[in-house]
C-alpha cells in the first residue's frame, strides 16, 4: 500500500487511512489473546491480588497511586461477575483491556508515524513495536498500564506536532493517573514544541514565552495530580525500595540477563534509531532529548532487566530508524520536513 503522493494537501495526508487501522486493529486482537495466555492466566491469582490491593488503598507505592487501569477494568469484572464469577469475569475484563490498549497503542504510533512517513513504512514500525512486546512483558505479572504508556507519549508527541493543546491536557492528565512517567511528557513537550506565531515563528530554541509557560502550567498539572493521588490514598511504602533494587541490578546475573533483554528488545534497531538521528526530521531529533532525561530514571527506580520499561520510549525510537529506513531508500521528501529549526 505504497503511498504516491507524498505531497498531497495537509488535510488529506493527515486524514485516517481505514485500511491500516483495520490491519494493526486485527493485530492489536490477536495479541491481546496471546497476552492472556502468556501472563494473565499463568499468574491470575497474583494478577487479581494486587488488582484487589489497588482498589482497596493498599497496595505499595508506586502501585497504589496507578489506578485508571484497575478503575476501569473493575466496572466491567462488577458487571460480569454475577454471571460468570469473579475469576472468569476478571480475565474476561482484561481481556477486553489489553484488546483495547493494544489497538489505542498502534493506532496512536501509526497516526503520528504518518506524520511523517508514508503508510507501508509507519505499517513497518507499528509491526516491529508488536513483535518486540512480548520481550518486554516476559518480565512481570502484573503491568497492564505499561500498554498505555507509549499510547499516550505517541499521541501527545502527535498532539505537540498539530498543535491540539487542549487534547494534549487531557492526554497528560489521563496518562498521571496512568502511571508517573508522564512528566516526561511535560518535558518532551517542552524540547519539542514550537510557536506558531510571532517575528520567529516555528523556532525551536530557546523556547517561546508562550511554550515555557504553558510547560509551566502542564507540569503543574502533573504536580497537582501526582500530589493528589498521594493526599487521598496516602503514603505507601516502595514494593522495591531503590537500594535493594540497585543491589539486584548489580549482580552478575542480573547484568547478563538485562544486556540480553536489551539487546533482544530492539535488536539491530538500536543502531538504525542511531544512524537515523542525522535524517529524522527536526521534531523527531528534538524529541530524542527525552532519551537522556528517561534512562538515568529507568536505572534508578526500575529493575534494568525489565525491558518493558523502555515500551515508553517507542514513539521516539521508531521513528528515529525509520527516518533511517526512508533515507536508504533515496527518497528525496519526507513528510514534515517543511517545519525550520
Amino acid at each position: 500500500m505504497r503511498d504516491q503522493n507524498a505531497g498531497r494537501s495537509s488535510t488529506h495526508a493527515h486524514g485516517i487511512d481505514w485500511v491500516s487501522v483495520l490491519l494493526v486493529s486485527s493485530v492489536a486482537m490477536s495479541e491481546a489473546y496471546l497476552l492472556v495466555r502468556m501472563v494473565d492466566l499463568p499468574y491470575l491469582d497474583a494478577r487479581m491480588d494486587l488488582h484487589r490491593e489497588i482498589m482497596a488503598g493498599t497496595a505499595e507505592a508506586p502501585y497504589r497511586y496507578r489506578v485508571l487501569v484497575p478503575y476501569v477494568t473493575e466496572g466491567l469484572i462488577r458487571l460480569l461477575t454475577p454471571y460468570m464469577g469473579y475469576a472468569k469475569a476478571f480475565v474476561a475484563s482484561y481481556l477486553v483491556y489489553d484488546c483495547a490498549a493494544l489497538i489505542f497503542l498502534f493506532v496512536a504510533l501509526f497516526a503520528y508515524f504518518r506524520v511523517w512517513f508514508t503508510s507501508d513504512l509507519s505499517l513497518a514500525g507499528v509491526f516491529f513495536v508488536a513483535a518486540t512486546i512480548w520481550v518486554a512483558f516476559r518480565d512481570q505479572f502484573f503491568q497492564p498500564w505499561s500498554l498505555l504508556e507509549p499510547a499516550f507519549f505517541a499521541l501527545a508527541l502527535w498532539c505537540v506536532r498539530m498543535r491540539r493543546e487542549a487534547l494534549l491536557t487531557a492526554v497528560i492528565a489521563l496518562a498521571v493517573f496512568t502511571r508517573e512517567t508522564a512528566v516526561f511528557i511535560v518535558f518532551a513537550y517542552l524540547l519539542t514544541a514550537t510557536d506558531s506565531s510571532g517575528a520567529q515563528a516555528d523556532k525551536w530554541w530557546p523556547p517561546s514565552r508562550r511554550i515555557i509557560i504553558r510547560f509551566l502550567l502542564y507540569l503543574l498539572l502533573w504536580a497537582l495530580i501526582s500530589g493528589g493521588l498521594r493526599l487521598v490514598l496516602g503514603e505507601a511504602p516502595l514494593s522495591a525500595p531503590i537500594a535493594e533494587a540497585l543491589e539486584h541490578n548489580l549482580k552478575t546475573s542480573s547484568l547478563l540477563y538485562a544486556a540480553r533483554s536489551w539487546a533482544l528488545f530492539m535488536g539491530f534497531f538500536w543502531i538504525l534509531a542511531a544512524l537515523g538521528l542525522k535524517h529524522a526530521p527536526p521534531f523527531v531529533r528534538r524529541s530524542a532529548w527525552v532519551i537522556p532525561l528517561y534512562i538515568p530514571a529507568v536505572l534508578t527506580f526500575g529493575i534494568w532487566c525489565e525491558v518493558r520499561l523502555l515500551m515508553f520510549l517507542y514513539p521516539v525510537l521508531i521513528p528515529l530508524g525509520l527516518s533511517f529506513l526512508w533515507h536508504r531508500t533515496g527518497a528525496t521528501r519526507m513528510r514534515g520536513v517543511e517545519e525550520t529549526w
